[in-house]
């Protein structure tokens, strides 16, 4: 028996690291690494086009300027463009699902509804997203009516977006360095802000609110404040506003190549939506849809630092006696 002894010791040896090596993974297959799904290279794109929940938004490059062909010529948000286009690059495959579906119905895919197409001087690639992975770890994604592969690290729906998702949504969009005065009239609260000086807003101190003297943080707040007015709703065709009524007038004057010019916003209200205040960029035939709290808690901000300014004045002149 004792002979036997070493043999035992030394299968119960074997027998022990085979158990760890395999509690380890030492055994596992080496999982491949996660393939990109587009090969396209952002600046070799000339055409978005999306369709998602019955929608089609279609988007074009021209003269190195993204441009709105479907549903309607909106203006678009270049960066909303330029992050779509990272978020397809980003997208990686972690493995090929079939080569060739017969059926693709089983994966949740269609060719009316949530495909993506990417145009460029080559040609087009389509992607037809489907459901998710049972471990929902990402979708299944159908290349060109061919392939069906698994999606991962990424989620789809950041490609899956509307024509408000690549949409501009704001109707000011200035810079403020070379801002001289900002002029808002209306039948709530009217003010003028003025500034003199040169270098950024930030920089200058010399800011006046209807006359009186405020703090360039204030000054910079304001400005945020209207450039923060936003829509949640996609654009209209100026001519489609019925009967409107003049909310405000909002003229912003900048210094350009050493010249002072004026551009002068519109605000219309309408009997059919009296809960929103249709702002109009000057010589812009789209109107957007800001809602009137927003406009009036806008209002009353600009009134308060009014006040506040005007209350800081008669303190100083106070303390000067």
């Amino acid at each position: 028996m004792r002979k036997f002894i070493p043999t035992l010791v030394l299968l119960m040896l074997l027998i022990a690291g085979f158990v760890y090596a395999k509690s380890e993974n030492f055994f596992q297959k080496e999982t491949p690494a996660p393939a990109k799904l587009s090969a396209v290279e952002a600046s070799e794109v000339t055409g978005i086009t999306v369709t998602h929940n019955g929608r089609t938004v279609e988007l074009v490059k021209d003269k190195g300027n993204w441009v709105m062909k479907q549903p309607g010529a909106y203006p678009v948000n270049a960066y909303a463009v330029e992050q779509w286009l990272g978020t397809l690059g980003a997208l990686t495959t972690s493995q090929t699902v079939e080569e060739q579906p017969g059926d693709t119905a089983k994966y949740g895919i269609s060719t009316n509804d949530r495909v993506i197409q990417v145009h460029t001087a080559q040609g087009t690639t389509t992607y037809a997203v489907g459901s998710a992975l049972p471990t929902g770890s990402g979708d299944y994604v159908q290349v060109n009516g061919k392939q069906v592969v698994a999606a991962a690290e990424q989620d789809l729906s950041g490609l899956l977006l509307a024509p408000l998702d690549f949409m501009v949504t704001t109707p000011f969009t200035w810079e403020d360095d070379n801002t001289v005065s900002l002029e808002w009239e209306s039948p709530i609260f009217s003010w003028v802000g003025k500034r003199s000086g040169s270098g950024s807003a930030e920089a200058v101190t010399d800011w006046t609110l209807n006359g009186t003297k405020i703090e360039a943080d204030q000054a910079t707040s304001l400005l945020a404040q209207v450039k923060g007015l936003t829509t949640d709703r996609e654009v209209r065709p100026v001519p489609e506003l019925k009967k409107p009524v003049q909310r405000f007038t909002m003229t912003l004057t900048q210094t350009v190549n050493g010249r002072e010019e004026s551009k002068v916003y519109q605000g219309w209200t309408t009997a059919d939506d009296p809960g929103i205040i249709w702002a109009v960029p000057p010589d812009s035939s789209w109107a957007y849809a800001l809602k009137t709290d927003d406009v009036m808690n806008m209002e009353q901000a600009a009134k308060k630092a009014l006040t506040s300014a005007k209350a800081a004045s008669a303190n100083d002149k106070s303390t000067a006696k």
